[in-house]
């Protein structure tokens, strides 16, 4: 909207005050011009906007009396145009508009301004531009959506992908209207009223049969209801319908007005707080997860959350609270987490506990080697960045559970020597394909790019990884404190995984 009103409000105008300083200007009563063109290129000193080899059509009417009366209807059916990081190609979609005002004083009065994007698309201005200084006021402004997928890839997806990746993974089907009365772009303010009917496609989300009725107040007082109904949810395997969030709008706010308690087929999740502030953007919310159970053909989980209080900003998410996991037998506790930098290289950062966790289950589903038993551990100061670790301290140790074998292969111990030492043990005598530890105990440290790991047992000097039961083999950490550079001991990993 605010490209298509820059358009409008300013640039034509601007336009205008240029040809009052003329010599031309000065002795005109009345103008009557009909005009085709193409092959018309131009671009602003700075580059930053400018049309190539456009073609169409304008009729412009110019009447001079106390202030100059201005009727114009211009048509671009051929050509590019760029304005910032919008490319328009107006061969596939031709855009027309239309404008009456008046200007005097540098003034520039906006009774009506229409522009039409290929009939699916239309903008109503009505305003007012003072062209020195150059300040832009909107009494109304009226944007019908009627193919809201085509305009979210003209406007959002095309221009802005590269800088918000995410952007490629949503998609937007329906119609959308937006009514704003005495709205300013700068500084910013007004009553904003939109509507939107249709389906919304998120990563792992889909909304379908939605209805939004959404008011806001930017920086002017007001109250108002809105709502967001949601026929059908659908959340990686789960599915709900019929949500309706009640909200209230106020100046630069957005509450929920009532709890919310969805209904999934497989757990429940209460929302029982949400604030969103505007200028700046901050979302502040609090809710509950209970049993929310996700199943694919590796394993089965179950998640909980009790009140986890959250809060979003343009470029970071923070969440206060426990999110616990029950999963293969055991339970894994996610604290502090936090995500930066939505757009580029994502950072998330937490705090991991785990507890009676069972090997048997977890090493059905990984390459690394056949193990049994219960572990527990952490992995606390957790950075990853793009999906790459960076810091992090992890421990991992075994827990004696009565009726729960311990038991490990040689696969195992080699793939945990190969990570302590970079290279498999040598065993010259004949082994069964499963053996009995006494204990697992392994502690690693990533910082600054280095890594480091420790086995837990220690006695007369050896460090010991894995401690053989009655009879086995044990994994001895043959350089203590050693620290390995990542991308090695990601060749390490590498190495495991092509065994």
């Amino acid at each position: 909207m605010h490209l298509k009103s820059y358009f409008l409000g300013i640039i034509f105008p601007f336009i205008i005050f240029q040809f009052l300083q003329t010599p031309f200007y000065k002795t005109l009563s009345q103008l009557n011009l009909t005009q085709k063109f193409n092959g018309i290129s131009y671009f602003s000193p700075d580059g930053n906007w400018g049309g190539e080899k456009l073609g169409g059509q304008f009729n412009l009417e110019l009447k001079k009396r106390k202030t100059l009366d201005i009727n114009l209807q211009l048509s671009i059916q051929t050509g590019q145009f760029l304005f910032d990081k919008w490319f328009f190609d107006w061969k596939k979609t031709p855009v027309g508009f239309q404008m009456h005002g008046t200007l005097s004083n540098n003034t520039f009065i906006l009774k009506s301004g229409y522009i039409d994007f290929s009939s699916y698309l239309n903008l109503f201005i009505e305003g007012k531009t003072n062209l020195e200084p150059p300040s832009l006021h909107f009494k109304k402004i009226i944007l019908d959506i009627k193919d809201a997928a085509q305009a979210y890839s003209l406007f959002i997806k095309q221009p802005l992908n590269t800088i918000y990746p995410v952007i490629d993974k949503i998609d937007i089907k329906g119609n959308m209207r937006l009514e704003a009365d005495d709205f300013c772009f700068s500084p910013l303010g007004g009553q904003i009223q939109s509507w939107f009917t249709g389906n919304i496609t998120l990563p792992h989300l889909k909304l379908k049969d939605t209805i939004v009725s959404l008011p806001l107040f930017y920086n002017v007082s007001g109250e108002k209801q809105g709502f967001l109904k949601i026929n059908k949810i659908l959340f990686l395997q789960q599915e709900v319908e019929n949500v309706n969030l009640p909200l209230l709008a106020r100046k630069n706010l957005l509450i929920l007005t009532q709890p919310v308690h969805i209904s999934l087929s497989k757990g429940h999740i209460f929302i029982h707080a949400l604030r969103a502030n505007f200028l700046p953007f901050l979302l502040k919310g609090a809710l509950s997860l209970e049993g929310l159970n996700f199943k694919n053909s590796s394993f089965s989980s179950h998640i909980y959350a009790d009140k986890l209080h959250f809060a979003l900003t343009p470029n970071i998410f923070k969440a206060e609270g426990e999110i616990a996991i029950y999963i293969w037998d055991g339970k894994v506790i996610i604290k502090n987490l936090e995500i930066y930098n939505f757009s580029s290289f994502p950072k998330i950062k937490a705090d991991i506990f785990f507890e009676d966790i069972d090997l048997a289950q977890v090493s059905e589903y990984s390459a690394f080697g056949e193990m049994s038993g219960v572990v527990k551990g952490y992995i606390k100061n957790l950075v990853i960045v793009n999906g790459q670790p960076e810091a992090f301290d992890l421990l991992i140790e075994s827990v004696k559970k009565k009726n729960k074998k311990q038991m490990i292969t040689l696969t195992a111990i080699n793939n945990i020597s190969i990570l302590a030492q970079g290279a498999p043990i040598s065993v010259s005598w004949f082994l069964p394909k499963k053996f009995p530890y006494k204990r697992i105990g392994i502690k690693c440290t990533l910082k600054n790019d280095q890594f480091t790991i420790h086995g837990l047992m220690k006695e007369n000097g050896i460090e010991y990884l894995v401690k053989r039961g009655l009879f086995g083999i044990n994994v001895v950490n043959r350089s203590p404190g050693q620290v390995v550079a990542f991308k090695d001991m990601l060749e390490r990993f590498k190495k495991i995984s092509r065994r």
